[in-house]
């Protein structure tokens, strides 16, 4: 289970990366993998509702980021935490399980 939690992403309980978003009502929900058209990448969706993600300087941006520095602009690009995330929900998802989000 993915947890966000005081600007904190934690995987069944243990903190990986700082996580931020601007959504007004971000719901809970199950993570798939997926390619994003309107991003250009692959990334991590939301029951269809909004998409996760790496800053990467292009805009759009994904609803939540995810990162591991803290910039004056917000989180800094992390190409490697947004992979390791990926790999997480994909290797459950080849064992046939679904992998769920809460957002406090």
């Amino acid at each position: 289970m993915i947890l966000i939690e005081q600007n904190r992403l934690y995987w069944n309980g243990v903190s990986i990366c700082f996580a931020s978003h601007s959504l007004p009502n971000v719901v809970d929900g199950v993570c798939s993998v997926l390619y994003c058209h309107s991003l250009g990448r692959t990334l991590v969706n939301v029951d269809g509702k909004y998409w996760m993600g790496d800053r990467d300087g292009a805009l759009p941006e994904p609803d939540i980021i995810i990162g591991q520095v803290v910039g004056s602009c917000g989180l800094l690009n992390d190409p490697e935490t947004m992979t390791r995330v990926i790999e997480l929900i994909q290797v459950r998802e080849d064992d046939g399980l679904q992998t769920k989000i809460k957002v406090m």
